[in-house]
């Protein structure tokens, strides 16, 4: 007789060290899930960062449970010494990797539950290392799958390349590290095609709008004229917020004769000095037609404002965003949202023929020559991406990331 045990395993485990509150990614991305589990009947329990809001935790039943990031005191104060940062990166890195480990570890017999998937959504560096230290420590359990989201081109898939490059010159099976990762990304699958990663959709496309929220931004946009922009996120310096605020600057004239108009979510993160001084010249410039909102949007304010827009502006830098997704840009398509975007880009991977534009990343002048252009061809941008929204979204919805993530334990 098996041994009883006070609850029925969890067929998920959703393990998210990163999950907070309900403000960026982490949020929308699982509480999109969570009604398409429960249809399927599916047991899930969550896992999230030990400051975890009331909100979230009643919202999605997240349960506190992992530790910040360890550091070492004076961690952030960076030396004239390039091998003492490097140091000082590798020592952070061990006390980052041990304590996700040790938070992995108190979760004891809930990740070696037979029929069990085990998914980590946002699966940086140490918590790769953490999971796969994790496994080897367990032994290899073939009833249990694990699945790794990454969303950056890691230094760590590249040691895992090579470890089952060498496996599969020996002769052995390459998925003898116990782990099975999963990407949003194409670019980083093909730059690491060992790994034989799976592309997962990106789920949280639909939001619905409560219209009686929007009320008051919808006066502060009422005077609005022209085509209509939409800059979306608390941003970083990485995000182009410094190359949007030069481009509105040389569209001046344009947004003074009513041709176009622009709402800007300026809102900065608070240890990224770039970003904030971008935002301060933005309000500085005091433009006409551009709304600057200078807060954290609700849901419902931020699917309003999708719908209201002409075409989604998405300057992220290129060599920060080569490989990464966005939501935003997955939202917006989903929506039937043109989006202009930088080049050479998985942003601007997406972009069927008039479903938006990209222009060269970092440079202001391109960028506005970009929205002068999309503000000519407004009419037939916005066919464009309204006739291929349903076909975007038939891949980027939540039915399709649940089927696609559950038939890892088949």
């Amino acid at each position: 007789m098996t041994d009883i045990i006070d609850h029925a395993p969890p067929k998920l485990v959703i393990v998210d060290s990163g999950l907070t509150d309900d403000k960026g990614h982490h949020f929308p991305y699982l509480a999109s899930i969570l009604p398409e589990l429960r249809r399927r009947r599916v047991e899930v329990s969550i896992y999230a960062n030990r400051r975890v809001s009331r909100d979230v935790t009643a919202t999605i039943g997240a349960i506190p449970h992992f530790e910040e990031v360890r550091l070492e005191p004076g961690g952030g104060r960076k030396s004239r010494s390039r091998l003492r940062n490097h140091l000082r990166a590798v020592r952070r890195m061990i006390h980052a990797t041990r304590g996700f480990y040790l938070d992995l570890a108190r979760l004891g017999p809930v990740l070696r539950r037979p029929g069990t998937v085990v998914f980590d959504p946002n699966c940086d560096a140490a918590n790769l290392l953490g999971h796969l230290l994790r496994r080897w420590h367990d032994g290899r359990t073939p009833d249990i799958s694990h699945v790794l989201l990454v969303r950056r081109p890691l230094k760590v898939l590249g040691w895992l390349s090579a470890i089952c490059k060498l496996r599969a010159a020996l002769g052995l099976s390459k998925t003898a590290l116990g782990l099975r990762f999963a990407t949003d990304s194409k670019r980083i699958r093909d730059a690491f095609p060992l790994l034989d990663m799976r592309v997962l959709p990106i789920p949280h496309t639909l939001r619905k709008i409560d219209a009686g929220q929007c009320r008051e931004l919808e006066a502060r946009l009422e005077p609005l004229r022209g085509c209509r922009f939409l800059y979306l996120g608390r941003c970083r310096a990485e995000q182009g917020i410094a190359t949007l605020e030069r481009a509105l600057g040389d569209l001046r004239q344009e947004l003074a004769g009513e041709s176009m108009c622009a709402v800007v979510q300026a809102a900065a993160y608070e240890d990224d000095r770039d970003a904030l001084a971008a935002c301060s010249r933005l309000r500085d410039l005091k433009l006409p037609h551009v709304v600057l909102l200078e807060r954290l949007l609700a849901d419902a304010e931020y699917a309003y404002l999708l719908r209201w827009t002409d075409a989604v502006l998405v300057p992220y830098a290129a060599d920060a965003y080569r490989f990464r997704t966005s939501g935003i840009v997955a939202e917006a398509l989903a929506a039937g949202r043109p989006v202009i975007t930088s080049a050479g880009t998985w942003m601007g991977d997406q972009l069927m023929a008039n479903t938006g534009l990209v222009f060269e990343s970092g440079d202001p002048d391109s960028l506005a020559s970009v929205m002068r252009r999309a503000a000519k061809e407004k009419a037939s941008l916005l066919r464009g991406a309204t006739d291929e929204a349903r076909s975007f979204a038939a891949f980027h919805n939540p039915a399709c990331f649940v089927e696609m993530l559950l038939s890892e334990a088949r």
